[in-house]
């Protein structure tokens, strides 16, 4: 190595920094933006550009844009890569038809990346308001930064990664200043700006001078590093496209080093499909192990390449405790409820989650899962509504119980060391009597919820109050119907159910009561294509997927036998079929009749262990029949005729 180069390096330092430099409390040290060639010696380093001065700014044109767009997204996921995860969201400004950041967009789902397609304002707008509560609400004398807060912090803030087309903030200057400002005070609130935009310096800066924007130009060139992507020249095999530092703001001296040394950058090779791949393992990983985690993760299908799971998660982790599904007749439904029925038996047993489902689908859908061990009671008379009324104001009760036990617990002795607010935390304090989750799920809603039952009104409050309260003592629901035509306001349930799925709709005011306005993606799907949305369904964060086909009713059979052969019985129920007294009074509504007791001898659980609702008490032997497991298997051959198939 010529003594140049090693001079050059010594004052390079920081520049062609090893990458386990990049490992840093708070946001990476450093972007991995491409190779140092050195002519003379032949060496090779990677080039990591200090973070410390904001952004950075690349401009391609259009024979580069390909392989700028490329090492975009690998610099971004090398972020991902470098912070915790949901450590870092991806937030990008771009109005183009075409999609410059496919394997971003795969962290729609998961709420990492969001794209604004259509209003700039809007985005900066909200821009705006996290940077604001940011410097007003959380950082201080003590934590001036958002890395220094998140250094004690119990629940660090995610960094915010801004991927800014400047092309398309020529014609609209207000923003353009508005965005200026925004970004001189936005570092210590955790953002970090990559910018790009076209090579046509002349045409560019000539534009910017028209129409006002000059000043977002000016901010760049003094703040951030600006970079220039050159196509080789005459190559005919593919070469790397070459770097050259147009400024080098607030990192004086680099570019003459560069020069000095006679030294070459390019992009990286790129790999993102390699970087995906690490990130997923990586979000496996923080589920199994993190302090946040869903009580129910079920995967339902697939993305239309293969490459991602649509999962149907609930709990802590993904922040939804209720879900909505919608769909016409025919479309999958149904056979998603059967799966997501299905994966549940497989994946938890009856100490962690307990079904009650309601069938108003002419009382034959939900009749295969009578052996299912986690089903405690299935209500199959879809014109008993008063049965459905008593369950779900023992819901309510059971709320209101297990917020005693909560407070009966932070009282005792235990409660010094272990304050419990939720079921999660409850359930980690007391591992050997965790309480289970209780999930209804309901087929068919508007039946209960519709015009023409007098009970739908307070049917609709008890589900959004249980909705509203259910999130910490563990009580959830799911609610699928083919319409919201006719039922009583749906806005206040979808008000507490962020977890949205949509099949194939034919009207547009459905579409956009499950999403939002101007979502109208259902519009357009084909028979068991799914959208699946775990943001309230925000347009940024569909996720198309196609479901899985229906299993016989020979498998599901099979399944639930052999589950019940290697589960003990303390972690199987035997379904009971719930109905009410003849004539139930508007005033009063009987308790639930059970036609079959549990079939386990397990002895009755305390109030506050894995029972799931206070009266009657589960798991108690009693005066009742028994589970007839022969007749339940009658039932489910019976079904398997074309009329009892999905809808």
């Amino acid at each position: 190595m010529s003594q140049d180069w090693g001079q050059a390096l010594s004052s390079m330092n920081t520049f062609a920094a090893p990458p386990f430099l990049r490992q840093h409390q708070g946001f990476p040290w450093g972007i991995h933006l491409g190779q140092l060639h050195h002519g003379a010696s032949g060496r090779v380093l990677p080039a990591l550009w200090p973070t410390q001065a904001g952004g950075l700014h690349l401009c391609f044109s259009d024979a580069t844009e390909t392989q700028a767009c490329q090492w975009i997204e690998f610099a971004a996921l090398d972020l991902l890569g470098a912070l915790p995860w949901r450590g870092l969201r991806i937030e990008v400004l771009d109005l183009s038809i075409r999609k410059r950041f496919p394997c971003l967009a795969q962290l729609q789902a998961q709420g990492l990346y969001r794209i604004e397609q259509d209003s700039v304002q809007r985005a900066v707008a909200d821009w705006e308001r996290l940077a604001r509560h940011r410097h007003h609400q959380l950082l201080d004398q003590a934590a001036p930064s958002l890395a220094l807060f998140n250094r004690h912090a119990p629940q660090p803030e995610p960094y915010v990664l801004l991927l800014l087309h400047l092309d398309d903030l020529q014609q609209d200057p207000s923003t353009a200043q508005r965005l200026t400002a925004l970004l001189q005070e936005a570092g210590p609130a955790g953002f970090f700006c990559l910018a790009y935009s076209r090579l046509d310096a002349a045409t560019a800066a000539a534009a910017l001078a028209q129409d006002g924007s000059a000043l977002l130009k000016a901010f760049m060139s003094l703040r951030y590093p600006e970079l220039h992507a050159h196509a080789p020249d005459g190559s005919a095999a593919p070469a790397p496209v070459s770097l050259s530092i147009a400024n080098d703001a607030g990192h004086e001296g680099l570019k003459a080093c560069l020069a000095q040394a006679g030294a070459s950058m390019t992009l990286p090779p790129c790999a993102p499909d390699a970087l995906m791949n690490d990130l997923h393992k990586k979000a496996h990983a923080a589920e199994k192990l993190g302090p946040e985690q869903d009580f129910l993760s079920i995967a339902i299908g697939r993305t239309p390449d293969g490459k991602q799971e649509a999962l149907f998660s609930m709990g802590a982790l993904s922040k939804a405790y209720n879900a909505v599904i919608l769909g016409m007749p025919g479309t999958g439904k149904s056979t998603l409820l059967n799966n997501l029925l299905i994966g549940i038996a497989e994946k938890y047993t009856a100490q962690q989650i307990r079904l009650f489902l309601m069938d108003y689908k002419e009382g034959t859908e939900f009749q295969r899962f009578l052996a299912h061990p986690n089903v405690e009671q299935i209500f199959l008379d879809n014109t008993d509504t008063h049965a459905a009324l008593a369950l779900l104001q023992q819901f309510q009760a059971t709320i209101s119980e297990r917020g005693q036990i909560f407070k009966q617990h932070n009282e005792s002795p235990a409660g010094q060391k272990h304050y419990v607010s939720s079921i999660d935390s409850y359930n980690a304090a007391h591992p050997d009597q965790p309480l289970p989750h209780l999930l209804l799920v309901v087929d068919e809603f508007q039946r209960l919820l519709g015009e023409d039952n007098p009970d739908a009104l307070l049917l609709g409050q008890i589900l959004n109050d249980i909705g509203r309260r259910g999130r910490a003592a563990g009580v959830h629901w799911i609610l699928a119907t083919q319409s919201f035509a006719g039922i009583f306001y749906p806005h206040r349930l979808l008000n507490v159910a962020p977890l949205r799925v949509s099949f194939q709709l034919n009207a547009r005011s459905d579409a956009e009561s499950i999403f939002d306005i101007g979502n109208t993606a259902p519009l357009q799907l084909q028979p068991y294509q799914f959208i699946i949305n775990a943001h309230s369904g925000r347009k940024d964060s569909n996720l198309l997927a196609y479901g899985k086909p229906a299993p016989s009713i020979e498998a599901i059979h099979g399944l639930f036998e052999r589950l019940r052969q290697t589960r003990p019985p303390s972690q199987c129920l035997q379904a009971r079929i719930a109905t009410s007294a003849p004539t139930p009074s508007p005033q009063h509504t009987p308790p639930l009749q059970a036609t079959a007791a549990p079939a386990s001898a397990a002895p009755a659980a305390p109030a506050c262990t894995a029972q799931a609702m206070p009266t009657p008490p589960h798991g108690t032997a009693n005066a009742q029949p028994a589970f007839d497991y022969d007749e339940a298997l009658r039932l489910l051959e019976n079904l398997d005729t074309p009329a009892h198939r999905d809808d």
